[in-house]
């Protein structure tokens, strides 16, 4: 009888020992990865016998043989979407992580400055405007495509109205020569927009997105790409969300719906993953 393999690690312990690679806390990691900090001391527990990783004053870290695994993995991740190829089409697959290509493009939400306005509210992740910064140079770096989404309200009280400053880009991702510019008012850039057609139109078959703000615009765009059979990355850490005031007037703060956005988006409509992971694997 052939002798069974097996794996010793499993895919769910392999994601997140990729994730904890590129935290510093058990807090951090809980965030990106969803999942309560006691559930994620469990697993470590149950990795440490493996060597993968170890304590050391009292902290858990990933040991010389944790960062040769995640290597391998990193590399059985390249391997497995090169013989994939254009087979996925549409939703999410596990672990993926983008390449810059001709088929992928860059897709930055409501970079405006009307989302600064204070009728929005307390936010979430103050550091995506600079994540998204520093994604956007490595993109251009690389000479991916980028398209730029801007929202245009026809609300004369919106802090997004159709010819005010508040409609206009953030310094950080201004459009370039060459970046595609796309004017939406709906919540999805799908939506009488030529935003499809001109992804299309340019081969692109894969999306990753950003921006503002978790809860509509990047929602629902991320929704109906799926449902258009587009394969979808959300880095969670480069969009934003505000907080708001539920019907029996309980005030969530904005962490919460972010997280609740993300959750539902989460190997569903799309891959989730961190701006640290994205540009590891940019590098």
């Amino acid at each position: 009888m052939a002798h069974k393999q097996r794996f010793l690690i499993s895919s769910e312990q392999c994601e997140l020992l990729l994730q904890f690679e590129t935290c510093t806390s058990l807090a951090e990691l809980s965030k990106k990865i969803l999942r309560d900090v006691s559930v994620i001391s469990r697993s470590l527990q149950e990795l440490a016998p493996l060597g993968v990783v170890e304590k050391k004053e009292n902290r858990w870290i990933l040991s010389t043989q944790g960062r040769q695994i995640n290597n391998a993995s990193r590399a059985a991740i390249s391997a497995q979407q090169l013989i994939l190829g254009n087979s996925l089409k549409g939703g999410a697959v596990p672990n993926a992580v983008p390449t810059v290509d001709s088929k992928t493009a860059f897709i930055i939400l409501g970079m405006q400055h009307g989302f600064d306005d204070e009728q929005w509210g307390l936010r979430n992740n103050v550091s995506a405007e600079s994540n998204i910064s520093a994604i956007l140079s490595r993109w251009r770096a690389l000479k991916g495509r980028v398209f730029h989404i801007r929202h245009e309200s026809n609300d004369a009280r919106s802090p997004l109205c159709k010819g005010t400053h508040g409609c206009t880009y953030k310094p950080m991702a201004v459009p370039t020569e060459g970046e595609i510019e796309i004017t939406k008012s709906a919540n999805s850039a799908f939506v009488r927009t030529e935003f499809e057609k001109t992804l299309r139109q340019h081969g692109i078959e894969k999306l990753v997105i950003v921006g503002f703000s978790s809860n509509h615009c990047v929602d629902a765009t991320t929704r109906m790409a799926a449902d258009l059979g587009f394969l979808v990355t959300v880095v969670s850490d480069a969009c934003v969300a505000f907080e708001r005031v539920a019907p029996d007037g309980l005030l969530l703060n904005a962490e919460e719906i972010h997280r609740v956005v993300m959750a539902n988006l989460n190997q569903e409509f799309a891959t989730l993953i961190s701006t640290a992971t994205l540009l590891q694997a940019l590098e």
